[in-house]
């Protein structure tokens, strides 16, 4: 979680739900904020924001105990959903980036 998407989010809130006009006061681009709230909900395992096919139509409310930490999963584990699908989304996103790049040789004193 980073703090610019906290400051994207309060700014879609204050903005009443609407995501260009956050992203005009916030002086970026509409597809930022809309990337920047998509990475947040996938890091916290729950949307915040109910969708209607592209519109944001209101923020949705906390679950009675699947949202808190501690408490029972609705799947029947006791872990967070943020931390059993975050495990799951890291896996193969993780597992299929390539290898570092070795670093280039100069060119410019060949021999």
């Amino acid at each position: 979680m980073k703090l610019h998407q906290l400051r994207y989010l309060a700014a879609v809130a204050q903005s009443g739900l609407n995501i260009t006009a956050a992203a005009q006061k916030l002086h970026t681009s509409q597809p930022g904020v809309s990337k920047q709230i998509k990475l947040l909900e996938d890091e916290l395992g729950f949307q915040i924001f109910v969708r209607e096919g592209r519109n944001l139509t209101r923020i949705t409310p906390a679950g009675p105990a699947g949202d808190r930490p501690g408490a029972a999963h609705p799947a029947g584990g006791s872990e967070h959903p943020a931390t059993v699908h975050g495990a799951a989304r890291r896996g193969p996103r993780h597992a299929s980036r390539s290898a570092p790049r070795t670093p280039r040789r100069a060119t410019c004193c060949r021999m």
